[in-house]
């Protein structure tokens, strides 16, 4: 029977891995960081023998004078005693910068016990709308960790959610409702029109079949006119405002990644 020692000795290695904040360039906007760190960490977390912690499940754990501490802690030392604190075995610290026409993307593995940087990435990417970042993140994890195979089922990239939240849809919610507002108005408004165009009509039909008052006709016909024009008018405008509040549905930032910056880490 085999010792408990021995099991240990047999047992698969688990990586504790921390992934520090990613430093972003203000110039590339406040949406990166957070966006480009929560994919780093989905991605490490798709790899066998590892446990991953994100700085947010970092910060939930600290009290406000533990976490004033991280503030401008970028050095490899720093960083390492940071993962010493939260008893990790490696840091992942990483930046994203514009430089010109040109985005740059870097991310280091630090071994905590040694503070010395163990693999390192560096991509120079042509500038877009900032998914360029995302694109390289699978590359990037599998060359720092090379010896780490995926767990069944995963696969490499980022998540099709995540590049949605680095680059939400145009419209917040409120922009559809007063759509459907408006519309709804003009549909109220139509009614009202097209009822007042057929009791006018139907009161120069009374008249004109009892030979009425030839001036009272005159009058009448010329009013169910105007109202025809404006009944015409009225439900024209409503059709047109309800295709372009429909249209808008799809342009929606339903679920309010424009309005939130620090985005929770996608597992």
């Amino acid at each position: 029977m085999l010792s408990l020692a021995l099991l240990l000795a047999l047992a698969p290695s688990v990586e504790r891995v921390v992934v520090y904040d990613i430093q972003a360039d203000p110039a590339l906007g406040d949406r990166i960081g957070p966006v480009l760190t929560s994919s780093i960490v989905a991605e490490v977390r798709k790899l066998r023998g590892l446990t991953v912690v994100g700085m947010d499940e970092v910060r939930a754990m600290l009290d406000l004078e533990a976490e004033k501490q991280l503030v401008g802690c970028v050095d490899d030392s720093c960083l390492a005693e940071i993962a010493a604190a939260l008893g990790a075995d490696t840091i992942l610290v990483g930046s994203a910068a514009r430089v010109g026409d040109q985005h740059f993307f870097g991310l280091r593995r630090i071994e905590q016990g040694s503070a010395t940087v163990k693999g390192q990435v560096n991509q120079r990417l042509e500038r877009g709308n900032g998914e360029e970042f995302l694109g390289v993140v699978g590359p990037a994890i599998k060359a720092l960790f090379p010896e780490r195979e995926l767990k069944p089922g995963a696969t490499r990239g980022v998540a099709p959610e995540l590049a949605v939240r680095l680059n939400p849809p145009p419209f917040d919610p409120w922009v559809f409702w007063t759509g459907v507002g408006v519309t709804g108005a003009a549909v109220a408004a139509s009614s009202v029109v097209t009822v007042l165009f057929s009791s006018t009509a139907s009161a120069f039909d009374a008249l004109n079949k009892s030979g009425g008052d030839a001036g009272e006709r005159e009058r009448l016909l010329q009013e169910a006119s105007s109202l025809q024009t404006a009944t015409i008018a009225s439900w024209a405008t409503s059709a047109v405002l309800a295709v372009a509040t429909a249209s808008t549905a799809g342009f929606v930032d339903w679920r309010g990644y424009r309005s939130a910056v620090q985005l929770e880490t996608v597992e």
